[in-house]
């Protein structure tokens, strides 16, 4: 029974662990090909935007600028510390999937990338505007 309260923190200490490392893994996948650039001074831009990819929901945990060429993905504060690093991915490269009920949520899919990526419709619908 004296082993019961360190053996939980011990596993819930690697299971974070485990979940911060498939995280970081599967967003690099995402910000190799494209890294993070500046946005443009006339780029729009709203903090703590939440996006969801793969397993992962990051509600409000993403900081998200768009301009003319890129859509800007830049992790919050405590991402960043796991080493998730900005990404900015060119219009060119993004295509919508799929628009949710009540217009607020769109999925796209990303060039290159295996899976699909949801955010807020206000910075996606761009995509459809791109030139191929």
């Amino acid at each position: 029974m004296k082993w019961l309260i360190p053996s939980i923190i011990v596993f819930d200490v690697v299971l974070i662990a485990g979940a911060f490392f498939a995280l970081r893994m599967v967003w690099a996948k995402l910000a190799r090909p494209w890294p993070g650039t500046s946005p443009l001074e006339d780029a729009h831009r709203r903090l703590f935007q939440s996006w969801s990819f793969w397993f992962f929901n990051l509600s409000l945990s993403i900081h998200v600028s768009v301009d003319q060429d890129y859509l800007h993905l830049e992790p919050a504060h405590l991402l960043r510390l796991i080493g998730m690093p900005p990404s900015s991915i060119p219009w060119s490269a993004i295509s919508i999937h799929k628009r949710h009920r009540f217009g607020k949520l769109i999925t796209v899919r990303v060039e290159s990338v295996p899976w699909k990526l949801s955010g807020p419709a206000w910075c996606l619908e761009l995509a459809e505007d791109a030139p191929s």
